[in-house]
């Protein structure tokens, strides 16, 4: 338990975490860019429903969301343990 609550309270792990949420914001732009017809009702719709009504199909075009909510959700964890 203390190894995971040193691994929590890193700064080091908000510097990565930082870094790899800019990264996947990074290539989600490109993905929205590129004129997906798919991300095109993104922009008028919530994210969780939008996400939710995708399922497995939208996968191959939305993973960059779902990678990014877990990240965010990391690095919350991360400043709450700080």
């Amino acid at each position: 338990m203390k190894k995971v609550w040193r691994f929590f309270c890193s700064l080091q792990l908000s510097i990565y975490l930082g870094l790899a949420i800019c990264a996947l914001l990074w290539v989600g732009s490109g993905y929205l860019v590129s004129g997906a017809r798919e991300l095109s009702s993104l922009d008028q719709q919530l994210l969780i429903p939008w996400l939710r009504r995708q399922g497995w199909r939208g996968l191959p075009y939305s993973w960059w969301l779902w990678l990014l909510l877990l990240l965010i959700a990391l690095l919350a964890l991360n400043t709450i343990v700080c």
